[in-house]
């Protein structure tokens, strides 16, 4: 990722307009927010979007990207993870499979809190997983603490509710801070 990042800060010289564009310049900037929402930088997605023409963010690569933002602010999920069907480049594949990763990640540890069991077949479903045997390799993996036993995925009980002494509220205040200075930025 720290390559790529850094081949992007190189290319963007060369995007500032002086030169005869680029057949590859919509495609190399729509993985670039791609990378940005792997990364979950969405202050700087936002800021990359901003700086492109109206007429820019109408190419298929970029919409693309900002199609995945709204959804992923959304929370549906499942159309993230229907995506994958409808790449309108292939250099997209390798940051896709990363954010659908963690969007599987982020349904996995919702469906944990939310149930205390699922039958296979719904957390099949529930984590847009081909086949059974996915499944099977899923929850060796990623989530060997996850129990399958009659037909059913048990997931570990939360050990003990949060109290009010343990939401770190000094934190929160901070990263809110930061988020409405780079809101203000954005402005």
């Amino acid at each position: 990722m720290t390559a790529f990042e850094r081949s992007m800060i190189q290319l963007k010289v060369y995007y500032n307009g002086a030169l005869q564009p680029s057949p590859l310049h919509f495609p190399i900037l729509g993985t670039r927010l791609l990378q940005l929402l792997v990364e979950n930088r969405m202050a700087e997605f936002h800021n990359e979007l901003e700086l492109l023409p109206e007429q820019s963010r109408q190419d298929p690569n970029v919409a693309f990207a900002v199609k995945l933002e709204q959804y992923l602010m959304e929370g549906t999920y499942n159309k993230v993870l229907e995506a994958r069907a409808n790449v309108p480049n292939p250099f997209f594949r390798f940051f896709l499979a990363q954010l659908l990763q963690t969007v599987r990640e982020n349904i996995a540890d919702c469906a944990e809190v939310a149930y205390q069991c699922l039958t296979l077949a719904d957390a099949q479903q529930m984590l847009i997983l081909d086949s059974p045997a996915e499944l099977s390799t899923y929850i060796q993996e990623e989530k060997p603490d996850w129990v399958v036993r009659d037909g059913r995925v048990w997931f570990k009980a939360p050990e003990k509710s949060l109290g009010a002494s343990d939401i770190p509220s000094l934190r929160l205040v901070g990263e809110t801070l930061a988020y409405a200075t780079e809101l203000d930025r954005i402005v």
